[in-house]
This record gives C-alpha cells, sequence and structure tokens, in this order.
C-alpha cells in the first residue's frame, strides 16, 4: 500500500504518518523506487497509534510503548502496566468531559426556559 492508502484507511493524514515515522513509531519500508510500501503490520501499528492518540496518549508514551513493541524481547507485562494507565488516564479525562458536557447542557436549558418566558431580547 502507498501512502495515499494507508491514510484512507486509518483515517490519518499523510503528514501525520510521516510524522510518526520521524518520531519512530513505526518503520515503513522503501520499495525499489523510494516510496513507502506499507504492509499489513504497519497498517494495524497505525490504527494503534491512531486510537491511542484519539485517546489521549501522547508521543513520549507512544514512542515507549512502541520501542517495546520493536524490541526483540517479550514486554507483555510491561505493556499491559501501560496501557492500564493510559486506560485510567482516559477514563478521568471522559468524566471529566461527561461532568462538562452535562453542565453545558444545563446551561443550554437554562438559556432555553429564559428565551421561552421573557422572550429573545437579542433580535
Amino acid at each position: 500500500m502507498n501512502i495515499k492508502q494507508i491514510a484512507e484507511k486509518t483515517a490519518l493524514s499523510p503528514d501525520t504518518i510521516r510524522y510518526y515515522e520521524k518520531e519512530n513509531l513505526i518503520r515503513i519500508p522503501r520499495n525499489s523506487s523510494g516510496y513507502r510500501d506499507f504492509s499489513a503490520q504497519n497498517l494495524e501499528r497505525l490504527t494503534f497509534i491512531g486510537k491511542m492518540r484519539a485517546a489521549g496518549c501522547g508521543i513520549d508514551f507512544l514512542r515507549k510503548y512502541c520501542a517495546l513493541l520493536d524490541d526483540t524481547e517479550n514486554h507483555d507485562s510491561e505493556q499491559r502496566e501501560m496501557l492500564i494507565v493510559e486506560a485510567k488516564s482516559a477514563r478521568e479525562r471522559l468524566s471529566n468531559l461527561t461532568d462538562a458536557l452535562d453542565y453545558l447542557e444545563w446551561k443550554i436549558d437554562v438559556y432555553y426556559k429564559n428565551v421561552k418566558t421573557q422572550g429573545d431580547k437579542s433580535k
């Protein structure tokens, strides 16, 4: 697969994919013409990275995690612990966002009731 195809499959921009490569999060082989030639394993790694970034994981975390993936030693327990910590952090962020959304919806309701009872004075 070329970069355009992998970008479509992962919903990551080509620039983002190049950045992840530059940050050593992924190693992408080149074909005889020098173009990136993405494998199914590269697709899996980029999908993982995209999901982790969407969950709020930082580049430093991903750099360490991907280095463990690339190491020939088995680091399953360390990787598991890293993911547990990140999952806890993501749950906390989600809880905070849920609280903020609840407040916004309450505030919208307050304005809706004010407009309904007092009329819209912004017109």
